[in-house]
């Protein structure tokens, strides 16, 4: 849990600013890089499909996809 905890921003960081902009982005990922590797998978299933997204660039995409309008 402390590992999980340990890359997530303080509680008053925009989420959407950090993802969205790219020096604010560079700072988390090379906080999360320890962590995350080049083979870290997540995937977004939406309506009965879904899109596989790896390693930390795979992240940042899944997370900007995740909170697009």
């Amino acid at each position: 849990m402390e590992l999980v905890l340990g890359v997530y921003p303080a509680p008053d960081v925009d989420y959407v600013e950090l993802f969205r902009d790219d020096s604010l982005w560079a700072g988390q990922a090379e906080a999360m890089s320890p962590v995350v590797h080049a083979d870290f998978e997540c995937v977004m299933y939406e309506a009965g499909s879904g899109t596989r997204y790896l390693g930390l660039d795979g992240l940042r995409a899944f997370l900007l996809d995740w909170i697009a309008p």
